[in-house]
């Protein structure tokens, strides 16, 4: 029965040894595996920054080209108004000359 306890004590500490080891193994490929999803984690916030980026840039660009677009629009619409406005102003010196000398003919 001695020769049992020290067996016994022995059988213990291995299987204390052996769990602690199994535990480490575990850990460690938890760890890797935490890794690995933190690269890939990392990999698609680049993607996703890129992505960000041409989305920003192609933003930019269609404001761009609606602000050219507007100014194009607004230069021919008010050039329009003006040439209209110096038909118009022709027209009312001419009708106001040709009631002027009609005027000084019935005098």
């Amino acid at each position: 029965m001695d020769n049992a306890l020290p067996h016994a004590a022995n059988q213990s500490k291995t299987g204390i040894v052996e769990k602690a080891r199994y535990d480490t193994a575990q850990r460690a490929h938890v760890l890797s595996d935490v890794a690995h999803h933190g690269r890939r984690v990392q990999q698609f916030n680049e993607i996703l920054h890129q992505h960000n980026i041409h989305l920003l840039d192609r933003f930019v660009a269609n404001v761009h080209y609606f602000w050219g677009r507007m100014n194009a629009i607004l230069v021919k619409v008010l050039s329009d108004i003006f040439f209209r406005a110096r038909l118009l102003e022709n027209a009312l010196c001419s009708l106001y000359e040709s009631l002027a000398s009609y005027g000084r003919r019935i005098q």
